[in-house]
């Protein structure tokens, strides 16, 4: 699957949900059928998600990737549901996403299907219930993960571009988008 990234300094439109719709429409624009939108705050988000979207699009127009909060991880569209205009109007970045997207799925006969939920990190303590969650084992990877999401994010270095060279089990991520 080819990957773009559109960090915040590609971004276009004065609220998230235009500047969300803005960055679908562009990919759309290349003559792309479907589109899979990920966030970089879901460490839980694994390669095989991207790819049952990826399947789960063949047949239907949505699928929503749900975190524990009620937002969203995880987007992907068809080209021919995307109505732009409406979609940057959603509630964007509230508590009630999930539940907004899919009444707004419903009114406008979209078939879609929804993940299993997951983990984002929206707050500093996620981090820290995170981590007490996870087994031994895995804690330095995950600690990783965390240093390099937060420095990315929160640095002044609007430049980087977000490419870390890590374990086969984080680079299949999907990039973070926004």
């Amino acid at each position: 699957m080819p990957i773009f990234e559109i960090t915040e300094n590609l971004q276009v439109g004065d609220s998230f949900g235009e500047r969300l719709s803005n960055a679908i429409e562009g990919v759309f624009n290349l003559d792309y059928e479907s589109v899979i939108v990920v966030g970089n705050d879901c460490l839980d988000l694994k390669s095989e998600d991207i790819i049952k979207t990826q399947s789960l699009l063949e047949n239907q127009n949505l699928v929503l990737g749900p975190d524990l909060r009620g937002g969203l991880y995880l987007i992907g569209i068809q080209k021919n549901s995307f109505f732009k205009d409406s979609f940057s109007q959603l509630k964007w970045q509230c508590k009630e996403l999930q539940n907004t997207i899919e009444v707004f799925a419903q009114k406008n006969n979209l078939y879609f299907s929804v993940l299993k939920a997951l983990n984002d990190f929206n707050f500093g303590y996620c981090i820290q219930e995170y981590l007490k969650s996870k087994n031994n084992s895995n804690v330095w990877l995950t600690v990783l993960s965390i240093f390099q999401f937060h420095v990315f994010k929160f640095s002044n270095y609007k430049n980087l571009k977000y490419s870390p060279n890590l374990p086969s089990q984080l680079s299949l991520r999907g990039p973070p988008l926004f």
